[in-house]
């Protein structure tokens, strides 16, 4: 089984591979798990390429039935749960936008939704008590940032207070907020060099004035002129 197209997301770590019993040799990463009697699980990792097969050690051959995808295939089913694991457990997810769903949902306990049909990119994360918006992510062309290019990028919005606003506007990860009120909010750009850690601590702040304005009125979301 090819298992190439996880690289293109996911990095190993070698110490989580190598604390999970991974074993390194002449530059491959090599592991092998029981799966049912003679049967083992065998994985080979060596720079973009990522395989697994299942071995008959009876048989000293390839258990080639695991290559199937029938939908009723034990063995597999038991050598893919395996292998999430190991995604999970030893592999860091290259994707900043999946990184930041994952933390945010971890930090609040809260789980995204996608409100918009016709705009599945876009997803928003609500308080536990006001049920109130806290973060809104979207995919957009550069230039709506004001940056060169229409290339896609991944932006947040949060909500913070007018004054905290005024000192993170850089231009370059922080800019005035994309289609939302520019006073209390701001857009937050994810890519490869944004700092989840302090990402979240801006979402915490917005996270507690979304709770505050609970039952109050407040200033318009939403920007028409973007």
């Amino acid at each position: 089984m090819d298992l190439s197209f996880y690289l293109k997301e996911y990095a190993p770590d070698g110490q989580k591979l190598t604390s999970y019993g991974f074993c390194r040799a002449d530059g491959m990463w090599r592991y092998e798990r029981q799966i049912e009697g003679s049967l083992y699980l065998v994985l080979t990792l060596e720079d973009e390429k990522f395989e697994a097969r299942v071995w008959d050690k009876d048989f000293d051959d390839e258990y080639l039935p695991f290559n199937f995808e029938d939908g009723q295939n034990p063995i597999r089913a038991q050598a893919e749960r395996i292998i999430g694991e190991i995604i999970e457990k030893c592999f860091v997810c290259l994707n900043v936008r999946t990184n930041a769903i994952e933390a945010l949902e971890r930090r609040f306990g809260t789980l995204h939704e996608a409100p918009w049909e016709d705009d599945p990119d876009s997803i928003t994360f609500k308080t536990k008590l006001s049920k109130k918006w806290f973060a809104i992510m979207m995919r957009i062309p550069a230039d709506r940032l004001g940056l060169k290019g229409r290339n896609l990028i991944d932006v947040v919005n949060i909500k913070l207070p007018p004054d905290k606003i005024n000192v993170l506007i850089d231009n370059v990860h922080y800019f005035r907020a994309y289609h939302m009120n520019k006073t209390h909010w701001l857009s937050v750009k994810l890519d490869k060099d944004s700092d989840i850690s302090e990402f979240l601590s801006l979402a915490e702040i917005s996270y507690s004035l979304a709770e505050r304005k609970r039952g109050k009125n407040r200033t318009t979301i939403f920007d028409t002129k973007h």
